[in-house]
């Protein structure tokens, strides 16, 4: 308002033609009016983002930091996993999909070809296909229960069984750098890394039923270790 009582008056001082300070003042009348608009509509975007953030107790950059960070260190480990995994496999014909096939086979007691996929972290389709390849080298059996004849259900030969057994006897032939760069932990410590956020990550993922057959997978194979030693 200063302003435009500043350029009225002085038109009237130095003569200047008043219809042009009138489109003058008009055009900053818009241009204010506008300004005001943006910058209310930035406010309560500003408000609602802060009311959305709130409602998920974390920031925006918190959550990049987050998603950035575990994407970094899941690849980098999953890279040394899957180098130990392939050097330990290597000498039996196995890929990494064929073996994971056979220990959840081997530790579940029967497991059907969902409870593979799903614990195995695949697809149905790749679970099966790869079961049967395990199958036509004698490794797997496919049947189905009375009681049960929609879903097939898969078991661990004799054959299969003394060939992982084979495999845990030869663990120590191949190196591990995972174990390895683990072991200043157990030496600080007296145990390996437990991962329990991570484990509770991943519950929230992929829900009960993935960590009760990981439970129960554990607890077969250190049963089975416990009865060779």
């Amino acid at each position: 308002m200063e302003y435009i009582l500043f350029l009225y008056s002085a038109s009237l001082h130095y003569k200047i033609n008043q219809s042009i300070i009138i489109k003058i003042i008009i055009f900053f009348k818009h241009v204010f009016t506008y300004l005001l608009s943006c910058y209310n509509v930035f406010k309560k975007l500003n408000i609602e983002s802060r009311v959305y953030m709130a409602d998920q107790f974390y920031t925006m950059k918190e959550a990049m930091l987050y998603s950035q960070r575990i994407a970094q260190l899941s690849k980098a480990l999953w890279k040394a996993v899957e180098k130990d995994w392939q050097s330990w496999i290597k000498p039996y014909d196995l890929n990494i999909n064929e073996h994971h096939i056979l220990w959840i086979s081997y530790h579940l007691k029967g497991a059907t070809i969902s409870d593979i996929a799903k614990f195995g972290v695949m697809h149905v389709s790749t679970a099966f296909n790869f079961s049967k390849k395990l199958e036509a080298r004698g490794l797997l059996s496919f049947s189905k229960r009375d009681t049960d004849k929609r879903n097939t259900y898969v078991d661990v030969t004799k054959k299969g069984q003394v060939l992982l057994e084979e495999m845990y006897d030869n663990y120590h032939e191949t190196p591990h750098a995972v174990l390895e760069g683990s072991l200043p932990i157990k030496e600080l410590y007296g145990k390996f890394p437990d991962f329990m956020d991570v484990t509770a990550v991943i519950r929230n993922i992929y829900g009960d039923d993935f960590m009760d057959i990981f439970e129960r997978s554990l607890k077969n194979l250190e049963s089975t270790i416990v009865a060779k030693d």
